[in-house]
């Protein structure tokens, strides 16, 4: 898997943490579908997989990704929950235990749980540009 590098963000106030159902699919496959859809990269900078092992996408100082706003102060975390289910015991001791390491860095920074979208390869049939955003 190639990595691009993207400029740093320049100040970090909102860990975003997204329950998205992201098919089962490991890091290599959801970079695939990114490169399929146009993208650079992953969207992500940590993805949390259905059996609790974590992920790293972005380097952790880089910007989110194209459709996460806002994209210039957050870390996005994407969690795979199937559609209509729910984060499991390992999935939710992943999660505190990367908020807990990002409290150590991002003290004032927000935590935000969000339910997404994830966007498919065929994401030209979606009337929308964004899985989520954050206000």
């Amino acid at each position: 898997m190639k990595k691009i590098k993207f400029r740093k963000r320049s100040m970090t106030d909102l860990i975003i943490v997204a329950d998205i159902d992201l098919q089962n699919k490991d890091g290599d496959a959801l970079y695939s579908d990114a490169r399929r859809r146009g993208d650079f990269d992953v969207d992500y900078h940590y993805v949390i997989h259905r059996d609790g092992h974590v992920e790293q996408g972005r380097e952790q100082m880089a910007v989110g990704g194209l459709y996460v706003d806002p994209q210039e102060t957050s870390i996005i975390v994407f969690v795979d929950v199937p559609t209509g289910g729910e984060e499991t015991d390992v999935q939710k001791k992943a999660v505190n235990d990367l908020l807990g390491c990002f409290k150590t860095d991002f003290r004032d920074a927000d935590v935000a749980r969000v339910k997404g979208e994830y966007i498919p390869v065929n994401y030209a049939e979606y009337a929308c540009t964004s899985a989520f955003t954050v206000r």
